[in-house]
């Protein structure tokens, strides 16, 4: 197959616990409308009980950590990240010359919750920054909480 064959990813399905805030990626399609059907199947058969909701998202919009981290890099916000297997991730705003605005550790498995931290962290700590201010303009965004 050839790389002009590849189509870009149009959609994500994203989970999570209806008692937590945080939405994780568990699929990705070429369209909207195919991660959209997915989504509504996922949660189709849930009984009330059932701790799960599912959602369709549109793939350029969804915040992944490349995306924080270049749009960090970007607003000249310092950021960094380093594993140590079995521990998971240390993961920091700002930098060791200038001190660390803050800093988290997360399980090997919580690449998308690492991303919406970074996110929400550094419109917090950095409000006037051109990252917080794109941040407000693509207000359609699924914005972080917690």
């Amino acid at each position: 197959m050839s790389k002009d064959a590849l189509k870009p990813l149009a959609g994500l399905v994203e989970y999570r616990r209806t008692d937590q805030v945080r939405w994780s990626t568990m699929a990705a399609f070429d369209s909207l409308s195919m991660a959209e059907k997915y989504a509504e199947r996922c949660g189709s058969d849930n009984s009330e009980d059932w701790p799960w909701e599912y959602r369709a998202v549109e793939a350029e919009k969804a915040r992944t950590l490349g995306a924080v981290m270049a749009a960090l890099y970007a607003s000249e916000i310092n950021c960094g990240m380093a594993s140590f297997w079995d521990a998971g991730f240390a993961v920091w705003l700002g930098d060791d010359l200038n001190g660390r605005a803050a800093e988290e550790q997360f399980a090997h498995e919580d690449f998308d919750e690492i991303a919406e931290w970074l996110h929400a962290e550094a419109v917090r700590l950095y409000p006037g920054s051109e990252y917080a201010k794109q941040a407000a303009a693509h207000a359609a965004l699924p914005e972080a909480e917690g």
